[in-house]
């Protein structure tokens, strides 16, 4: 099974990989990875506000700071709460690819054919931009039922274990691209082997003398 680790690392290393299969347990590990990173960036964005407005507010409440120094505080607070806000938005930007691509690896594991993933994400886009461009009339509200039915959808989808989809007619894949399971070998298993091989040589050597002798015998 894929562990925390290894799942951020294959999170990355296939990063335009829309090929191949991922498990359940790469993909919520992944998920698990994004939810504390922006966690973090998200307290650390609010802490460099806060202190921006404690500033702003003791300047304003105590006579006896100098103005400078207070000018130096809010700028240096303004850097830090604009490199944070730049931080999240280039990690927001690196991690639509390989996040599309996990999606569209994990709807296949799950046992999807591509076309119906693709049909499914692109819908799921459709309503969403359609939500957000028409939130506060009817039609707006109606999308928002409708992507929110497929949000709920995919999540049920990510959620299945390996081809649970896959024979379901017109959509299944069929275990198309199935991971194929090797059974261990072990050194002792190895071991026989080679020296049964050797065996066999030893043995069709030996034969091939004896009827190398017996023909000069004859002659």
């Amino acid at each position: 099974m894929v562990g925390m680790g290894q799942a951020f690392k294959l999170f990355w290393q296939r990063y335009v990989d829309f090929t191949g299969r991922s498990t359940r347990a790469e993909y919520w590990w992944v998920t698990l990875w994004l939810v504390i990173i922006y966690t973090i960036l998200i307290i650390a964005l609010a802490i460099a506000g806060i202190s921006m407005i404690a500033t702003a507010t003791s300047s304003v409440t105590n006579s006896s700071v100098s103005s400078n120094f207070i000018g130096q505080m809010l700028a240096a607070g303004g850097v830090w709460l604009f490199m944070i806000f730049s931080i999240i938005v280039l990690f927001t930007l690196a991690i639509i690819i390989p996040s599309l691509a996990l999606t569209v690896r994990r709807f296949r594991d799950a046992g999807l054919k591509t076309w119906a993933i693709w049909t499914l994400i692109g819908v799921n886009w459709l309503f969403s931009g359609a939500d957000s461009v028409q939130n506060f009339t009817s039609d707006g509200r109606a999308f928002s039922v409708l992507s929110f039915i497929i949000s709920v959808l995919m999540f049920i989808i990510s959620v299945l274990a390996t081809n649970t989809l896959s024979q379901m007619g017109g959509i299944g894949n069929g275990q198309e691209d199935a991971p194929v399971e090797v059974a261990p070998v072990s050194a002792e298993t190895t071991t026989d082997s080679i020296a049964e091989a050797e065996s066999e040589s030893v043995q069709s050597e030996m034969t091939s003398e004896i009827n190398r002798v017996e023909k000069d015998n004859e002659i």
